[in-house]
């Protein structure tokens, strides 16, 4: 997988917002990503200090049509839960790249 398809951009929500003044920042990745690519490519690209990364799949949205039929609203995608350590500056969402 090329390096710049793990990291798609930010998830903003109300709980990411909660969740940034614990150094915790919700980050939308690849559908394949794992926690160690994640991981390494937050460090080298934006030179922050990762603490731990949780995942959550976000399950797809689908809508019953006609006689049992199900149509597909949203596609699954997967974010993680990134934990900075206290000494590491703030990630930047704003320029993500």
């Amino acid at each position: 997988m090329p390096h710049s398809r793990i990291i798609l951009g930010p998830a903003f929500t109300e709980k990411t917002e909660r969740l940034k003044g614990q150094n915790v920042f919700t980050i939308r990745v690849a559908n394949d990503a794992d926690k160690l690519t994640v991981k390494r490519e937050l460090e080298r690209l934006y030179d922050v200090r990762v603490d731990s990364v949780r995942v959550i799949r976000v399950p797809s949205k689908t809508r019953l049509i006609a006689r049992g039929r199900t149509m597909e609203k949203r596609k699954p995608w997967k974010k993680m839960f990134v934990t900075l350590s206290s000494e590491s500056k703030p990630l930047d969402l704003a320029a993500f790249r």
